[in-house]
């Protein structure tokens, strides 16, 4: 996550996804082997998913490809030209197709405050932390942890429950899953894709 101006925005915002001139890996449509370059990013603030994509002279098309209260992670499939994102206000996570058509409700039982999602192209899952605390009279309900779950809606587990204060940020990379804690213990750690051999970086 990188905190950037970009151009023709007056606030600074975090740019969870860049996607900057690589070839697409889609299997059809019209990116389908083209070399595309774009910027996707949530705008908690206004509620929008945005595309920005560069143009001509510097000049970058802003493009709202979907919508919600609060809309905080971020990530691309670039096998289905996806764009899956958490709203942590109405408690789910959603997807888009990148030219803002098809918007659902990918996820929304169980689900408290996403802060980090990312998906594991090459076994088609999606990693994501989730964290909430429900109170009834004196009874107290809290988790925090980080699950998994296939991108057809199957198969959801919970990868890491141990040791978790306030889970965050999300990446899988390599064969890894990344993650940040923001709480008493502020950290970064690295696991194996089911949750396994857990090093604090």
């Amino acid at each position: 996550m990188r905190c950037s101006q970009l151009p023709m925005m007056l606030s600074c915002i975090c740019a969870v996804l860049a996607l900057l001139s690589g070839p697409s890996t889609a299997r059809g449509g019209p990116a389908a082997g083209k070399d595309v370059s774009f910027l996707v990013y949530a705008s908690g603030d206004t509620g929008e998913v945005v595309r920005l994509t560069p143009g001509r002279g510097g000049v970058w098309t802003r493009t709202t490809i979907d919508r919600g209260i609060r809309p905080v992670a971020v990530d691309y499939d670039p096998v289905e030209q996806r764009v899956y994102w958490s709203d942590v206000e109405n408690r789910c996570i959603k997807r888009v197709f990148l030219n803002g058509t098809g918007s659902e409700v990918f996820m929304s039982r169980f689900m408290g405050t996403v802060d980090g999602l990312s998906v594991d192209v090459q076994n088609r899952r999606l990693y994501f932390s989730n964290m909430n605390s429900v109170r009834a009279g004196t009874w107290i309900s809290s988790w925090q942890r980080i699950e998994m779950v296939g991108l057809d809606r199957r198969n959801r587990k919970r990868v890491i429950e141990a040791d978790l204060g306030k889970p965050r940020a999300v990446l899988v990379d390599r064969g890894f899953l990344y993650f940040s804690d923001w709480g008493s213990q502020p950290r970064i750690s690295r696991t194996d894709l089911d949750g396994r051999n857990r090093v604090t970086l």
